[in-house]
This record gives structure tokens, sequence and C-alpha cells, in this order.
């Protein structure tokens, strides 16, 4: 039996925040709304969000990941592993059916 998704309503204040936290930048959200579009590697941001640094870059996809925004798949394949891409979570997916963020608090 699969797990039902629970929706950002339905976690707790410390969830929510930092779902909150995560989403009112303007980068991030820039980063989003990319991925509403189809899932991008790190090097297809790299160069949609040119001349960004690369650091800044891996910063704020770890604030989504960690925000359970975004996650990304790696594919593993005769003992090695690649990343194919960064996604939106479910979370992800509902943020953008939410039209004032403060209401998420």
């Amino acid at each position: 039996m699969a797990l039902k998704h629970k929706g950002i309503s339905d976690l707790d204040f410390k969830e929510r925040l930092q779902i909150y936290a995560a989403a009112r930048h303007t980068f991030r959200t820039a980063i989003l709304k990319e991925l509403k579009v189809k899932s991008l590697t790190f090097a297809d941001m790299k160069e949609r969000f040119a001349p960004i640094n690369p650091n800044t870059l891996a910063y704020h996809l770890k604030r989504l990941k960690e925000a359970k925004l975004i996650d990304d798949e790696l594919e593993t394949r005769e003992g090695s592993t690649r990343h194919k891409g960064y996604y939106l979570t479910a979370y992800g997916v509902e943020l953008f059916k939410v039209e004032d963020l403060t209401t998420l608090l």
C-alpha cells in the first residue's frame, strides 16, 4: 500500500516555516518556476542562471531540497552513479497552488 502524500497544511509548523523560508527567496522562486516546466540538471541550471556562481546555486538547491520542495534523481549503471536532474516534489507542485505564502504559517 502506497503512502498518501500529506499536504503542506498537514505538516507541523516547523516544516511549514522551512517551506516558507525556502520559497520566499527570489532566486529560489526562479529555480522552482524552471523546475515546474521540466526537470533540470545542475549544468542546465548553471547555464540558465549564468553567471551564477556554482557554489551559490548549490546552496540554494540544498535549501530547496531540505524544505522538501525539490529532489534529485541519481542513476547507477555499471558501478558508476550519475546525476539525472532535479525535479519538483509533491510539495513543490502544491506550492504553486498557494496564492499567499503567509497562509503556510
